[in-house]
């Protein structure tokens, strides 16, 4: 091997420089012609911008294009060298690595894994063997294997004795797992590495390489240097840095770390900019745009990000200033539709839970399967009512449990699910479990242009190659498994991987830290510049802490400090404007750490720089000409300035008055008299909360079991009764079926502790029934409800019909006595004073908040069902009680709490609710009023940015779930 270093300056950036130098050196008449060399470079994207740049110089100067083969460097070495036999895939290296551990002694693998998966847990087999390959790949880097690395710890220093036995263990896997991959026919990458070194000179692929040229490859694996010594070709390596520091590179152009592991890095105070928190490094961002790139293309604008976290803050904010944004790593597969649509299909086939189950429904792309654009509704309602820990169709009756039945059916028929029971071969699970995929996007492919549908392709893409290498898996590492171990198995295969984002010349590009040195962008922005993003870090390696890594010569945090320092210095010298911005805290506050190559300077501006760091709010960087930027790159008033946002709370500060539903529930007054707009929201927008994180019932679905239970109650004889173990014996009868017909045997398991606190509450309203009973009263009606078309209230001469329904009408045998009773279940209810008006001590005034007991004895005379009843109905003058029947958790205070309101207070209430119905009529838009108050059980404070404070109180809202919809 002949090498050959070139210094290229750094004066500009590489990637133009080599390639005029790989054109020059490949002109062959009207040919650029460099089919014979190898060219490797740091990574695939650097790769496509080479070929870019050569076809730029084959169509200037009028020549035929014969492009290089390009390779990134952790590719190169296969290039080298013929393997003895095919190479085993990552696939199947990680699956021998299972097989090794399902059968590997408990005392051997206790050595290295304290707390082993259970042996039929592939998926968790799987992590541990991720970790087993990356480690040996790892130590692969320097030449070794996992035997070699136990031999130097039994030779070493003490600082390793803790680690031989493990190390030991790890070796006699290894050779276990060796043989899994010989009996199948392959080899492993890193031992074909070694074995061709070992070769004689001339077993190589070098009659088939006519140079190889390495282009700003930085570092290289020892073994890598072996095998191009082996090849009888020309070496060049291009290094981008000027010709005085040749001594910093060995002669393969990498760096030498010790050289550069304490090199001070010359970056301009100016070049810096300090910020708080994400949303302002996205900000200095915008700001640096307006200061450096107002009238540059977005081909000659790079926004490096070296905190992927950042990525959100900064593509948010430039689209807010109206600047599209490339991030080129692309869209991580685990967030693609397609694999949340094989997540949820793994889970739901993995004992079909009701989270499983709703994360299916409420999937967008299921619409292949089922009505999707229903199914969120019909799961909302379905878990409010029946929060169900796992489903099963046809278990439950009503019509919710019907909806959910239909949906789950028609999802388990167009998807096959049939065909994923029982256990087989993982390989022979892959074409079964791309089926589901080929259904749910083939609409997709029909418009593979769309944005979204090519993102979904492509993922389906990726899964469909990790498929194929799973079904290629040999019968020494194919375990038996269930459909949804064969999934989460397919996942975790390509769980790292990336959907590429579209082309778009029209975009600047978002690029990580491995890209940014080679790229070409004469502006570039650095954002992230904190610890472990730069240097580069890696923490918690359970296998190869830093010392080790160290000890054994592989891939350290000096040999990155290093690395990094070099890409740093040759971006600041080959750009004409760069900006580096770094944090001080995290999106939720914490402390972030500065690059410690920003102190990588002398002592007076290392400690300029630590005050600043020191500092709070946003130490920008200063642009030329020394005045702080700070209007966007975009026309004022066109869009947002940095530090503002297009987001809004709320999102609608006023909505148009709704139609008035018509007849008027009275429990909308409670709700319209606490807030108007809240009450839009509600009626008018048809909002409302719905969640399916409860592992219980909440307090309205707890008070709408024990309304169903006391209405049945209320119309049979028991009613009557003045026998407390009489009552109460019904009473259990009724809750045991209200439970069977609303849960069912899948039920969350809070639900049985929550249906048997409820059973406490009514034996405790048995020995209360009981005696409100003995002193004469029967209850003459339940759910008593308006007719049709309401009750009239007369507002200005106007009706205004009210509805109501009545939980339980009871008179008295012995005085004549009605009583006009609401359920009340809530932990912390109390009586309807304080429940209906809120009563002022410096005024002495009462101002109405709840409506709902005064108009029940307004629309009484004209309930339904009260004609029958001897003496009745009640009249305007008739004497009515008003009040609640308590059942809260404090057993003693179960009972009657009834209002002590005169007729005077009657009047005022009504005079109320005509005021509130003026309101109704006659303002046609209501405001959103931000108030400093907190909003208890408010389920749309966050929407609105208002505070929630969370009493535990049962009926939030004050509504009276009986008045819910029966299911039936």
């Amino acid at each position: 091997m002949t090498v050959e270093r070139e210094f290229l300056s750094w004066d500009e950036p590489l990637l133009p420089a080599a390639a005029r130098r790989l054109a020059a050196e490949s002109g062959r008449g009207g040919r650029i012609d460099a089919g014979a060399l190898i060219v490797a470079l740091p990574g695939a994207r650097a790769g496509r911008r080479l070929l870019e740049l050569l076809a730029g110089e084959a169509e200037r100067t009028g020549r035929f294009l014969v492009p290089p083969r390009i390779v990134t460097a952790g590719a190169l070495p296969e290039r080298l060298y013929e393997p003895a036999r095919p190479l085993a895939s990552d696939a199947l290296c990680r699956h021998a690595w299972i097989r090794v551990l399902r059968e590997a002694p408990a005392a051997e693998t206790a050595a290295v894994f304290p707390h082993l998966p259970e042996r039929d847990d592939l998926a968790g087999l799987h992590e541990l063997a991720r970790i087993l390959l990356r480690a040996r790949r790892e130590v692969g880097w320097a030449g070794l294997d996992l035997d070699a690395v136990a031999a130097r710890l039994g030779a070493g220093a003490a600082d390793g004795r803790d680690d031989r036995r493990r190390w030991n263990a790890l070796a006699g896997m290894e050779r276990r797992w060796r043989a899994v991959l010989e009996r199948a026919g392959r080899v492993d990458r890193d031992d074909a590495r070694r074995r061709a070194l070992a070769a004689p000179t001339g077993d190589t692929a070098g009659g088939a390489v006519g140079g190889v040229w390495l282009l700003g490859v930085a570092e290289l694996p020892p073994a890598v240097g072996g095998l191009l010594e082996r090849l009888d070709v020309p070496v060049r390596a291009l290094v981008h840095a000027p010709p005085e520091l040749a001594d910093a590179f060995d002669p393969l152009g990498c760096i030498r770390p010790a050289a550069w592991h304490d090199a001070e890095v010359p970056l301009d105070d100016g070049v810096l900019a300090v910020c708080d928190r994400p949303s302002d490094q996205a900000d200095e961002v915008v700001r640096s745009l307006a200061a450096l790139a107002e009238d540059r293309a977005p081909e000659e604008i790079t926004i490096g990000v070296l905190d992927e976290d950042l990525v959100p803050y900064i593509r948010q904010r430039l689209d807010a200033c109206g600047i599209p944004a490339r991030h080129a790593p692309g869209t991580p597969l685990p967030t693609t539709g397609p694999w949340r649509l094989l997540a949820a299909l793994a889970d739901y086939l993995d004992g079909r839970t009701w989270p499983a189950a709703a994360a299916l429904l409420r999937h967008p792309d299921a619409a292949a399967w089922i009505d999707a654009v229903d199914a969120p509704r019909v799961a909302d309602e379905f878990f409010e009512r029946h929060v169900p820990a796992r489903v099963a169709l046809g278990a439950l009756q009503g019509r919710r449990a019907e909806a959910l039945d239909r949906l789950l059916g028609a999802l388990e028929e167009r998807a096959d699910l049939a065909r994923l029971a029982g256990s087989r071969a993982l390989s022979a699970w892959m074409p079964a479990l791309l089926a589901p995929l080929r259904e749910a996007y083939a609409a997709a492919a029909r418009a593979p242009r769309a944005e979204p549908n090519r993102v979904a392709l492509e993922a389906c893409v990726t899964l469909r190659d990790a498929a194929d290498e799973l079904h290629a898996l040999p019968p020494e590492a194919d375990p038996d498994c269930g459909a949804h171990i064969a999934l989460r198995l397919l996942l975790a295969e390509c769980t790292g991987e990336t959907v590429p984002p579209a082309a778009d010349a029209e975009a600047v590009e978002l690029v990580g830290w491995l890209e940014a040195h080679l790229d070409d962008a004469p502006i570039l922005l650095l954002a992230g510049a904190n610890e472990p993003h730069l240097p580069e870090s890696v923490r918690g390696d359970p296998l190869l802490p830093d010392s080790l890594r160290s000890r054994l010569g592989i891939e350290d945090d000096a040999r990155r400090r290093a690395r990094d320092a070099y890409r740093l210095r040759a971006i600041l010298a080959s750009r004409p404007a760069v900006r580096v911005i770094a944090g001080r805290r995290g999106a939720e506050g914490d402390p972030l750490r500065p690059s410690r190559l920003l102190f990588a300077a002398d002592g007076p501006t290392a400690a300029r720089r630590v005050l600043r760091f020191a500092g709070s709010g946003v130490d920008a960087a200063t642009p030329p000409g020394g005045a702080a930027a700070a209007t966007p790159p975009v026309e004022a008033g066109t869009h947002a300035a940095p530090g503002d946002d297009e987001f809004r709370l709320p999102p609608e500060t006023e909505i148009e008055a709704p139609p008035l539903p018509v007849p008027f529930p009275v429990t909308h007054f409670r709700k319209f008299l606490a807030d108007p707009y809240q009450w839009a929201l509600e009626v008018g927008l048809g909002l409302r909360d719905a969640s399916d994180e409860a592992r219980e019932l909440d307090g309205g679905s707890l008070g709408s079991v024990a309304h169903a239970v006391l209405a049945a109650f209320g119309s049979g004889r028991e009613a009557a009764s003045t026998e407390p173990p009489e009552i109460a014996g019904r009473l259990d009868v009724l809750l045991d079926a209200e439970a069977r017909r609303r849960f069912g045997p899948g039920a969350a398991g809070a639900v049985a502790v929550q249906v048997e606190q409820l059973r406490q509450r009514l034996h405790a309203f048995a020995r209360w029934q009981a005696e409100w009973a003995a002193a004469g009263w029967r209850i003459v009606a339940v759910e008593a409800s308006t007719p049709p078309g309401g009750v009239p209230l007369e507002v200005d001469g106007t009706p205004f019909p009210l509805a109501g329904r009545i939980d339980r009408i009871d008179r008295n045998e012995k005085t004549g006595e009605w009583a006009v009773l609401d359920y009340k279940t809530g932990d912390g209810a109390g009586g309807p004073g304080p429940d209906h008006y809120k009563s002022s001590s410096r005024t002495r005034t009462a101002t109405w908040t709840n409506l709902q007991l005064p108009l029940y004895r307004h629309i009484l005379p004209r309930i339904e069902g009260l004609a029958d009843v001897p003496g009745g109905p009640p009249g305007p003058g008739d004497d009515v009680r008003l009040g609640y029947v308590l059942l809260p958790r404090e057993i003693a205070q179960v009972g009657a709490a009834i209002a002590d309101w005169d007729d005077a207070m009657l009047a005022d209430a009504l005079e109320a609710a005509r005021a509130a119905v003026r309101h109704l009529r006659t303002d046609r838009t209501f405001a959103f009023a931000r108030s400093p108050a907190l909003r208890p059980h408010d389920p749309f404070a966050r929407l609105y940015g208002a505070g929630v404070l969370a009493t535990g109180t049962g009926d939030e809202a004050g509504d009276d779930p009986g008045e819910d919809e029966a299911d039936a």
